[in-house]
Parts: C-alpha cells; structure tokens; sequence
C-alpha cells in the first residue's frame, strides 16, 4: 500500500511539473501583433493574402459607434494622428482581400515596393496597400459636430506600380467626402485623388500631400469625414497608401465665434477692462460681437486726426453703450476720462 500511495505521489508531483513549464502562444491576429505590421512581399500577385483581422476591426467599430452616440459635440477629429497606436476613434472597413491591411503603423513598416511608412505628426501614421482583389474599397470614417469658421485639413502619400500584376484599363481613386451620419448619403466631395491607368501612370509617387478644406458651411450639424479608396480591379499592382494628421482647424484667433476672414477685429483686445493709453478706467471690457469695447475705442485712436476727434468718438461710443444698458453713468464717465487723459491719438 505504501509502495502505491509513492507512486501515485510521484505521478502528480511530475503532472504538476509539467504544468508549470506549459505556455500558451497569442493567436496570431492579437491586438499586439496589429501594431508595427512589418511586410516585405518580394513576389506579385501575392498567393497568400495579409490577415485583415476583421473580427477585432468589427468589435473596434462597434466600441467607436457607442462612444461616438453618447459623446457631445467637440468640433475635433478624434485620433486624427493616430498616436493611441490603433484606430480608436475610427471605423475602418474593407470588403475584398486587401494586398496590405488596414494597419497604424511606425516608421519603417511596409517596404517591399516602396518607401518604408513615414509618420508626419508623431510617430503613427494610418496605411493599407490601395491595391487588392477588386472591385473593392477601403473605408475610414469619423462623425463629428462642425462649428464654425471649421477648416478640415490631413496629410496623405500614395505610392503604386502598375509594371505588376494584371493590365491596369481602370484606375484607383481616393475621394474625401463629408456624408450625413444619418443615411450615408454624400454631401459634398471635397477631394479626388486618381491614379490613372496604367498606360498613362505607369508608376507614381504623391510625395508627402497637405490638404485643406473650408467646412464652415456645415457648422451646426454633426457629419461623417469620410475616406474612401475604390479599387476597380482585381491585382493591378502594389501600391501603398498613408494618412497622417487629421484635424479640424478654427480659423478664429481670438476665439470670439467670428470667423478670422469676417471679423473686423480677428485679434480682439480682451484684457479685463477697458485702458486707454495707460489709464485703466476699471469698466469692464465687454465683447460685443465680434469686437470688444477696447477694439471699438482703439478705432477711434486710428481714425482721429487729432485729440479731440478722439474724445468726440469715445464719447459717441459711450453715450450709446449706456443707451443700451451695457454700462452705467459712472463708467461711463470714467471712461471719457480716461480717453480725456490720454494722448491719443500719437
């Protein structure tokens, strides 16, 4: 009895053991092997296509679509450089067998064909190989709310080679467009970039693009920014394509909700009250628009010919502003006495 209770104890002891020294390998499609995708492809066509990966892409877009429905309004491109090293922010779709993934890549991933991936903004860029089992498209798209005076602006470089692959009759596009949120339905095509067939571009390189588009006209209601790259045919050749610094710019320095190009004063005077030469009358400095109380009374100054034409304005100014209830007598007074005071205009 004593000989099997060692035996059994032996037995478990060299199980345990085992145990320990077993390790359990990622799946290949991990999230950490998204991440830095380096492909170097000497042979094309390509007989074995990259793994899309599509079960995390799906999960991602689901996350960005419950994230996107409960946010409130930002007026800025989420993740624009994608320096999260992921598409958070994004959804990204592809329907066929792409040649290169979507991927957010650093520098010095790809190659093969082409240059290596550059970040511009960062050390991210977003890529896929603008080429694969067509007719199919890749697709990366943001809803946002516009405000005004909004400018929407990213950079992109596309790399092809038509001297590959099957005759190149049609060519691939990428078009930039703004689509409603609600229906998908185009708004406006802000940019179309085409490769040309292969008789006409038989190789190409963009470079490094910026691109810049004023969106103001759609302040006040929430779009989709919209990429998508078309491809015709079925293995054309490779190509490689990059986005980079995606942004909502506002033109308006001074943040008064006036435009830079229609404001008269597009670098308003806001300190707290309104000085004049100096003197500080301790009336509050109001914005009254587009302009606060300094710019209009610094128009004076410009204006005047001589001192009195000075203090004739800033009077005008203030009688009116006390007319609409905007100060009281007695600022009104103090700031006449300060322009009184002053040696304006020089």
């Amino acid at each position: 009895m004593k000989k099997i209770l060692n035996l059994l104890l032996i037995s478990l002891l060299l199980f345990a053991f085992n145990c320990e020294k077993e390790t359990i390998a990622p799946p290949e499609n991990s999230e950490s092997n998204n991440q830095n995708i380096q492909l170097t492809i000497p042979n094309y066509p390509p007989t074995v296509f990259p793994e899309s990966n599509i079960v995390n892409l799906e999960s991602k877009n689901l996350f960005n679509k419950a994230l996107n429905s409960k946010a409130l309004p930002s007026c800025h491109i989420v993740n624009g450089s994608f320096e999260t090293g992921d598409f958070s922010g994004w959804n990204i779709e592809t329907n066929g067998s792409p040649f290169r993934p979507w991927g957010v890549l650093a520098a010095g991933s790809y190659g093969g064909f082409f240059d290596t991936t550059q970040p511009q903004d960062g050390v991210f860029v977003a890529a896929n190989g603008f080429d694969g089992s067509g007719p199919m498209t890749f697709v990366m798209y943001q809803d946002l709310y516009i405000c005004s005076c909004s400018v929407l602006t990213w950079k992109d470089r596309i790399q092809w080679d038509y001297s590959f692959g099957n005759f190149a009759s049609e060519s691939r596009t990428l078009d930039v467009q703004l689509r409603d949120p609600t229906d998908d339905s185009i708004l406006e095509n802000l940019y179309t970039f085409d490769a040309g067939t292969q008789d006409v571009n038989l190789t190409g390189d963009t470079g490094w693009l910026d691109h810049n588009f004023d969106i103001s006209s759609y302040a006040g209601s929430t779009v989709r920014v919209y990429f998508l790259e078309t491809i015709p045919q079925n293995l054309t050749g490779p190509a490689q394509i990059e986005f980079d610094a995606i942004s909502i710019v506002a033109l308006d320095a001074d943040g008064d909700g006036c435009c830079d190009d229609v404001d008269p004063h597009p670098n308003s005077d806001q300190t707290a009250t309104a000085i004049i030469d100096g003197c500080d009358s301790g009336v509050l400095n109001m914005n009254l628009g587009c302009s606060t109380m300094v710019d209009l009374i610094s128009d004076c100054a410009a204006n005047a010919t001589n001192h009195e034409e000075f203090v004739s304005c800033v009077s005008y100014l203030t009688n009116a502003w006390k007319a609409e209830g905007l100060i009281t007598g007695k600022e009104k007074g103090k700031i006449q006495s300060c322009a009184g005071k002053s040696s304006l205009p020089n």
